[in-house]
């Protein structure tokens, strides 16, 4: 009965991936199938254009962030390489050097570690989990300065057309992570630049999935679930659904599943440029804003991002970034290549200026509602290296869920009123600690606080960042005695 129900429900779920293509093969003789395809070549064409048309319309009225803020690239030279030719394939020299790697039209997936340590030792040094180095070939750089996914020069069928329409690896990344949420596809760690002699790749540092390809009716399953994942969060599938990636049993093998669930490999396919995504998180964010008052909210930096998402009533200058990066120059604190953790991290205001600044990790700590929203800006602005924990007051007791207890800096934004201070904040291992308190708060209140934290914190310096108007946030600067 059972095997009844299972075979009933896959049939139902065959019936729902059906759409034109597979109901014009039914009608049409195998005889014509060949004009079918000769059309069909054509009608993806259009489609290519129809996209780029959009994507050049999205570009013009969804701002891609604050060119001030953006993540920096880290450049890992390797030396195993020393020189290119011009007419060799990167495939073939790495394939003479022994490695292992899975390779595409448009991308090289190297997953081993003995190999990753190959190209660069130091990059277990700045990643926290395991990680597979996805090289991407194209060379043709897109308007925001990474690579343009596909290469007119590397594929065929690919054109300038729809190169454009495909995308940068800028924005697959962020695609990558969106539907990540929903863990339907790979987490990006990071956009690195490789140097092979005098040749530059940029690669994704991207989640590992070790496991199998998902093929048949738990592919079919999966898929139909993907399907409602891209409805929800505003992504489409480039071109037509019923594409040979996405066809059952084999689905191209872009289907892979592990311990920690199934995922979908091939984020090329998947494009976003509608305003969905972009004005569910403005609103969250006026939401967010409106309950919680007492918070820094630099009005300005988000109606920029994000048209409307804010109120800009009062003509706020974007100076706090400027007054926090002179103090911090002025002490010699460097945030190049530094491990953060951000207790009480808002929005991720300093995650964004500390990755800015080239910061390798960052650990953003708040309540689920603030980290739920935090996690979606800095996507959709273009960071990566981070993770944000959502911790609830009851359980802010101790620092063993940290995935590191390990930090140069720890920013401590003042949390009294929404979570205390953890009883397991001893067990962190900090250089240099950042308290940054609220407006209403004086110097000498929050140095009498840190004076009870179990460590001998020497007090270097403070100074009041302008958030507004009338307002500034005292930032008291102490290093570890």
């Amino acid at each position: 009965m059972k095997q009844k129900i299972a075979d009933a429900n896959c049939q139902q779920s065959n019936q729902a991936n059906k759409g034109i293509r597979t109901f014009l093969k039914a009608k049409i003789p195998v005889r014509f199938w060949a004009i079918l395809r000769f059309f069909d070549k054509y009608i993806i064409y259009i489609l290519y254009c129809w996209y780029l048309i959009r994507r050049i319309w999205h570009e013009r009225s969804i701002s891609n962030g604050i060119p001030s803020l953006q993540q920096s690239f880290f450049t890992f030279p390797s030396d195993i390489i020393s020189d290119l030719n011009k007419n060799s394939k990167l495939s073939d020299i790495l394939k003479d050097l022994g490695f292992h790697f899975s390779e595409g039209q448009h991308s090289i997936y190297i997953y081993r570690k003995v190999d990753i340590l190959k190209i660069n030792p130091t990059f277990f040094h700045f990643y926290p989990k395991p990680f597979g180095l996805k090289i991407i070939k194209s060379q043709e750089i897109s308007f925001d300065g990474t690579p343009y996914y596909t290469s007119y020069k590397l594929a065929k069928g690919t054109n300038r057309i729809s190169m454009r329409a495909v995308g940068s690896i800028k924005e697959k990344a962020f695609i990558s992570n969106l539907l990540n949420l929903h863990n339907v596809a790979p987490k990006v760690y990071d956009i690195i630049k490789l140097i092979f002699g005098d040749r530059i790749y940029y690669a994704f540092v991207v989640q590992h999935i070790q496991g199998n390809t998902v093929t048949g009716k738990d592919g079919v399953t999966f898929v139909n679930y993907l399907n409602r994942v891209l409805e929800q969060t505003g992504v489409e599938v480039l071109g037509i659904k019923e594409h040979c990636d996405f066809r059952p049993p084999e689905f191209r093998n872009n289907i892979f599943s592990d311990l920690t669930g199934s995922y979908y490999v091939d984020i090329q396919n998947f494009v976003m440029f509608n305003k969905m995504h972009h004005n569910k998180l403005a609103k969250t964010l006026q939401t967010v804003i409106v309950k919680d008052k007492n918070r820094f909210y630099p009005n300005k930096l988000f109606s920029c991002i994000y048209p409307n998402s804010a109120n800009d009533e009062n003509n706020e200058q974007l100076d706090y970034f400027t007054n926090l990066n002179s103090f911090l120059e002025q002490y010699k604190v460097n945030l190049n290549k530094c491990s953060l953790l951000d207790i009480g991290c808002n929005l991720g205001l300093f995650i964004m200026f500390a990755l800015n600044r080239g910061a390798r990790w960052c650990v953003g700590i708040d309540n689920n509602e603030m980290v739920d929203t935090a996690r979606l800006l800095l996507y959709s602005t273009g960071f990566t290296r981070f993770d944000l924990l959502a911790w609830h007051p009851r359980e802010f007791d101790d620092a063993t869920f940290l995935p590191v207890t390990k930090y140069d800096i720890l920013h401590y934004f003042s949390t009294e009123d929404h979570f205390r201070l953890p009883t397991g904040l001893e067990k962190l291992d900090f250089r240099i600690l950042l308290y940054e308190g609220l407006a209403h708060e004086n110097i000498q209140d929050i140095e009498s606080r840190i004076e009870l934290w179990p460590f001998e914190i020497n007090i270097l310096g403070h100074c009041r960042l302008k958030t507004g108007e009338a307002e500034s946030n005292p930032l008291i600067l102490g290093n570890i005695q």
